[in-house]
């Protein structure tokens, strides 16, 4: 079909955006990480959420 599920489910505009192995691997990779580690990508994406809502407002 040449696309992800998070386009199909609407989540992304992006056909590709997961099908890049690269992507893949740095997904795999901090998966591994350690949970205190893990709180630093937790804090990213929830800068990235504040930025989105501050941007609609």
């Amino acid at each position: 079909m040449e696309t992800t599920v998070g386009y199909l489910l609407g989540e992304s505009k992006d056909r590709a955006l997961l099908k890049a192995s690269s992507t893949l691997k740095r997904l795999d990779d901090i998966s591994k990480f350690p949970e205190l580690d893990k709180n630093c990508i937790y804090a990213l994406d929830a800068m990235i959420n504040y930025v989105k809502l501050k941007a609609i407002q």
